[in-house]
Formats: structure tokens, sequence, C-alpha cells
């Protein structure tokens, strides 16, 4: 490829990369984006390279990211957080992976499919452990209609009542 054909390549793809973009929330653009700079820095204290290309089995390297992503000590926070933000900042991880065109770090070599096993085991520990949820139950919508419909036959009544006559 020449250097006129390389460029053109390159600003194409950046074009392609900022359609990419636009596909999702800048919120969630930035939070995929915060996991990638957090995961960059985990792997260089352990002296890995981000994209795990000389580890075969990825999966204990992803395991320690989310237990320590889970008590904080890798959250953007620094809190401890719940099992679902976990797997969010997993999948963030693997999406990058994507992004580039490398396979997904939670998924065997060869399975597209199912997440590894003992990924799925952690995130089912993660969420026993988390506490309940604490849900306001609404209310019904055929219970609010009845109360209108009371309120729209007993207020004029009332208001019968306290007129002088």
């Amino acid at each position: 490829m020449d250097a006129e054909q390389r460029d053109s390549f390159l600003r194409d793809l950046s074009i392609a990369k900022e359609a990419i973009s636009t596909g999702v929330s800048v919120g969630r653009a930035k939070a995929a984006s915060s996991v990638w700079e957090i995961w960059q820095n985990y792997c260089s204290d352990l002296g890995l390279d981000p994209f795990l290309e000389a580890i075969q089995d990825k999966v204990p390297i992803l395991q320690v990211f989310a237990q320590r992503v889970r008590t904080g000590e890798l959250a953007s926070h620094g809190n401890p957080i719940l099992a679902r933000s976990v797997e969010d900042y997993l999948r963030h991880v693997a999406q990058t992976f994507q992004s580039v065109g490398a396979s997904d770090p939670r998924k065997k070599p060869g399975d597209n499919k199912a997440v590894d096993f003992r990924l799925q085991r952690l995130q089912a520990a993660l969420k026993q452990k988390d506490p309940p949820l604490h849900r306001v139950k609404p209310v019904p919508l055929q219970v609010i209609r009845r109360i209108a419909s009371l309120a729209a036959v007993e207020v004029p009544n009332k208001i019968q009542l306290f007129k002088k006559q």
C-alpha cells in the first residue's frame, strides 16, 4: 500500500470509528473508555499486554480483575460495586478486544457463544452476595383508574352537601 492509499484508508477507518462511537450514548462511551483505562493499568501492574496475546488462558486474569473491581480496588470511584456492574466492566473489556479484531477473552477459543463457565460461576456467586434490591412495587393502573373514577363521582356529591339550599 503506498502512502496515498494508506492515508485514504486511515481517514476512512477514522470515519467508520466515529460512526460506530455515535451508535452508543455519550455516557456509555465514557464508561467504556474509563474501564479500558483501568484494565490497561491493571495489566501494566501485572506486566501484561492489555490484549493478553501471550496468555493462553485469559480467564484467571479476568477473574482477578473482576474480584478487584468488585471490592472497589479497581472500580472507578473506589467503592465496592454490585455484580451487575462487575459484569459491565468485563463486557467493556471484551468489547474493546473485539473492536480491534481480537476474540472475546471471556469466551473459550472456538466457542463464540458461551461465556466461560468459571466466569459464569463467579458472576453467580457475586450476585448471591449482593444485597436484595429495594424495589417499590408500582400501583396497578386499574387501581389508579378506579380511584380517579370514584373521585370524579364522589367530589360533586360532597360539594352539593356543603352548598346552601
